[in-house]
């Protein structure tokens, strides 16, 4: 309960450094490191709720993201790195962002029905669990992520017009062409 609220250590073989990191608003609830290294997140007490730090080398420096509605408690990022979710005492309870550089964007899920007391993502990033304090105690997401990107090579213009894509195991499949060619890139959450 004491400033910074927060330690960060190196750790070189069995030697723990402590590592000087801006501090915190208040007492750290959860902590969470990008899949990549890039980004470290703590959930805590007092506004913002959600303190996010980009790492370079042993420099933490914080960055701007949108606040939580509470007081946050558990923080996690999506494996390939492109989400990150913060369960909360308030509602909607779960607060997920859209990570695109270092822009971390809040994008719309179905709300929760009571306290997110922790959150994680499973391994292929296909799932993502929020653990509550009541009833229902979990809640799974499905995660369904569609993209559109638009390719822009003169190749595939010369190939037969055609419109369709596929859509298998929540990950974007073929391409898609009507006198330009895309890619669906969009996220959904079931």
């Amino acid at each position: 309960y004491n400033r910074p609220y927060i330690t960060v250590y190196k750790i070189e073989g069995e030697t723990f450094t402590t590592i000087s990191v801006p501090s915190v608003t208040n007492v750290g609830r959860g902590v969470s490191f990008s899949p990549d290294g890039q980004f470290m997140a703590v959930a805590h007490y007092n506004s913002p709720y959600i303190t996010v730090y980009k790492i370079e080398g042993e420099t933490f420096t914080k960055i701007s993201v949108p606040s939580v509605p509470s007081t946050g408690i558990g923080v996690s990022f999506s494996p390939d790195g492109r989400f990150m979710a913060v369960a909360h005492y308030d509602s909607p309870y779960i607060t997920v962002y859209k990570i695109e550089g270092e822009t971390f964007t809040t994008i719309s899920v179905p709300s929760v029905t009571n306290v997110g007391r922790g959150v994680s993502f499973s391994p292929d990033g296909r799932f993502m669990a929020v653990g509550h304090l009541g009833s229902p105690y979990i809640t799974v997401y499905k995660m369904l992520v569609i993209e559109i990107t638009p390719i822009t090579s003169t190749y595939y213009y010369s190939m037969p017009m055609f419109l369709g894509y596929t859509l298998e195991d929540g990950q974007a499949g073929d391409i898609v062409k009507f006198m330009s060619v895309f890619r669906r890139t969009n996220s959904h959450w079931n």
